[in-house]
């Protein structure tokens, strides 16, 4: 009797070989014996598309279909140092090397039976007792050769800008380079220093304006380790992946110099500040009411300050800008005037003190006069009005008198003609006498 064995190959990635022979074999027949064929299923898996992978990549073996029946069932789990393949045919590399591994795959009842069912329909001649199906599996090794995979790149532009301030300076002040935030992280580090004609900067960004001009300010700055680390903490932060390690984290720095003009002017002298008081007193000091007198303003360095008087109006008194006052009621007045020296006074006091200093090294340009208000008040009397009027009556009886003792512009150029006339003649007589 002839058997037909139909060996089936199924592949991964590939279309699986299915490959029919005829056995020479024959076997013994009687009249109630009927013929069998013999069907064989061979499992084999062949090299997927791949067999060179990188740690921590992963591909799968996976059967070819068979009169339209993809086979399930399960492989034979192995480990070894450098891959791991499991049940569902899933490799992952493990570790760099080379290996070599032979999967096996048993075949499930159910994928078996729908094969036989999927045969039978392609062959309705023949009768599931008419065929011995026979599942066989064909082991091939299989070579896997793993690589260190390329390390994933997490970009970080590290290119630097800064802020210098101020941007305007006078000859001696100092100013300030700062580079700025990158992620949010605050730069530590040092500059490379720089003096030339115009600044001096400094190794912590400082720098000093040290001549009148514009210049640009032309920073380097190479941040420290600490920093570096603080970086990538904070890329990894807002990458969120944690398949990712400072390691994939790179820095990539632009070829950038920047440039920042600055200004710098020269320094104002410093001027020497030097308080001066004014004082005031009253002419005169003791009225009657309704008299009017007048504020003065006390001599500073033998000159007498020009300026105007705040106006102030009370019960009391009546001030006006020029200095001048009214008494309105009897009594003891203390005022404190409120008074604005003019610029030209300023002047003359600031030449004045300048005379008397013994600072030669001062002068107007560099000398500031403060003038303050005085602190003390000045008081004036108010008598009443009766006793103003008999001081008045009393002034002009002396007055009076002194009229009539004292004789007028014409009375007086009469009598020296008299005078004279009287020492002629007296010379006369005497030249007679003698004659």
């Amino acid at each position: 009797m002839k058997k037909l064995i139909i060996s089936l190959l199924f592949g991964l990635f590939i279309f699986p070989t299915v490959v029919f022979g005829e056995s020479s074999t024959t076997t013994s027949e009687t009249e109630d014996t009927k013929e069998k064929q013999t069907v064989e299923i061979v499992t084999t898996v062949s090299n997927p598309l791949s067999t060179k992978l990188k740690v921590g990549e992963e591909t799968k073996l996976t059967l070819g279909k068979f009169i339209g029946v993809v086979p399930k069932g399960e492989f034979k789990e192995v480990k070894t140092d450098f891959i791991q393949l499991d049940k569902t045919g899933k490799i992952k590399a493990l570790k760099v090397g080379t290996t070599k591994v032979t999967p096996t795959f048993t075949l499930s009842t159910d994928s078996l039976n729908e094969i036989k069912k999927a045969y039978l329909e392609q062959n309705k001649n023949l009768k599931e007792e008419d065929i011995n199906f026979v599942v066989k599996q064909n082991e091939k090794e299989m070579t896997y050769e793993i690589k260190e995979k390329e390390k994933e790149e997490l970009i970080v532009d590290t290119t630097l800008s800064y802020i210098v301030s101020p941007t305007e300076l006078v000859v001696g002040q100092t100013g300030k380079v700062t580079p700025k935030p990158i992620l949010g992280v605050e730069l530590a580090g040092s500059f490379e220093t720089d003096k030339n004609a115009s600044i001096d900067l400094k190794k912590d960004g400082k720098f000093v304006a040290l001549k009148a001009g514009k210049f640009e300010v032309k920073p380097v700055f190479k941040m420290s380790k600490e920093t570096e680390v603080a970086i990538k903490k904070a890329a990894l932060k807002k990458a969120n992946d944690k398949t990712l390690t400072e390691d994939n984290v790179v820095f990539v720095n632009k070829d950038i110099l920047y440039t920042y003009p600055i200004i710098i002017k020269e320094a104002t002298p410093k001027k020497e500040k030097v308080e001066i008081e004014l004082t005031f007193s009253s002419s005169p000091s003791t009225l009657s009411v309704g008299q009017q007198g007048k504020t003065i303003v006390n001599s500073i360095y033998g000159v007498r300050p020009e300026g105007t008087f705040k106006p102030f109006e009370n019960e009391a008194i009546n001030i006006r800008t020029d200095g001048t006052f009214k008494v309105l009621k009897p009594g003891k007045v203390s005022i404190l005037p409120n008074f604005m020296i003019s610029e030209e006074s300023k002047k003359e006091v600031t030449r004045a003190y300048l005379k008397q200093s013994k600072d030669k090294t001062l002068t107007e340009d560099n000398l500031e006069l403060v003038f303050k208000g005085s602190k003390t008040l000045v008081s004036i009397e108010v008598v009443a009005s009766s006793t103003s009027v008999n001081n008045n009556n009393n002034n002009n009886s002396n007055s009076k008198g002194m009229t009539k003792t004292l004789p007028k512009t014409g009375e007086k150029q009469a009598s020296i003609w008299l005078g004279f006339v009287a020492i002629l003649l007296s010379v006369g007589l005497f030249y007679k006498k003698l004659n």
